[in-house]
């Protein structure tokens, strides 16, 4: 057995970068909305108009109140009873593996327990959501013919683990054999990475440069699923796992023929 050495914190100078960048990114706008809250208040439309225009300019955006940290508790206690199996990068083997760590599953809303009642408040919460965005959105590459979606997705980042760099909708003018349809993706946290030395952060590589998303819980992240928003899951240095929740929202123009739910 081989034990690896950690990496070390972020030194002064790497932590100054960093917050430059940040600061860069708040400048034009590209910054979370809303704070942490227990019981969030429905968005205003001052709200949805800022997720817009950040979406539109910056290829992402983050609310750092999606749910309420309560009900956020039930779904991380409902996704850790899940039975998860690796997520599938081409031929499943040891490099893979490497390249894509993470353990995902595919749960049902069974409205008898509390978890299956928290994730359907959640898909409903996420439908209503991208429908008050579409008509701020209303562009073909937009939201104009996003009217399905993909079954939620639970994943779990154990330490050691990552994604590598990739698209979740290899596209880019929607005539590609490679064009699956998706065309925003929502990653949900479901608990805290504490550190940003523990990594496991979303890094996001939009026109004005690189930005992590440090995962904390109910904090909900949208960005283009397409090749307008290459993104990768940084190496959990960490001791806890990672869990979130995430959904593809798809344009049925784009992928007519896609199983996903029409909404």
């Amino acid at each position: 057995c081989v034990l690896k050495a950690r990496k070390p914190p972020l030194g002064k100078r790497a932590l100054n970068r960093r917050m430059e960048r940040i600061d860069k990114l708040r400048r034009r706008g590209c910054t979370s909305l809303s704070g942490d809250q227990d019981d969030p208040p429905p968005l205003t439309e001052a709200s949805l108009v800022e997720i817009a225009n950040q979406l539109r300019g910056c290829g992402f955006a983050v609310l750092s109140s999606f749910l309420g940290s309560s009900l956020a508790r039930t779904l991380l206690e409902g996704v850790k009873g899940l039975v998860l199996r690796p997520g599938q990068l081409g031929d499943q083997n040891e490099r893979s593996q490497i390249l894509r760590g993470d353990e995902i599953a595919w749960p049902e809303a069974d409205l008898e327990t509390p978890f299956g009642r928290a994730l359907a408040e959640w898909q409903q919460t996420a439908d209503k959501l991208v429908a008050r965005l579409r008509p701020l959105l209303p562009k073909p590459g937009e939201l104009q013919y996003v009217r399905a979606r993909e079954p939620i997705m639970a994943s779990k980042y154990a330490p050691g683990s990552r994604y590598i760099r990739h698209y979740d909708n290899n596209c880019e003018d929607g005539s590609s054999i490679d064009c699956n349809g998706r065309r925003l993706t929502m990653v949900h946290y479901l608990n805290d990475i504490p550190l940003d030395s523990h990594g496991c952060h979303l890094r996001l590589a939009v026109s004005q440069g690189t930005f992590d998303v440090r995962p904390q819980r109910d904090h909900l992240a949208l960005f283009w699923a397409d090749r307008r928003t290459p993104h990768e899951v940084l190496r959990n240095d960490g001791e806890a796992a990672r869990y979130a929740l995430s959904c593809w929202y798809v344009d049925i123009q784009e992928a007519p023929q896609s199983p996903a739910t029409r909404m």
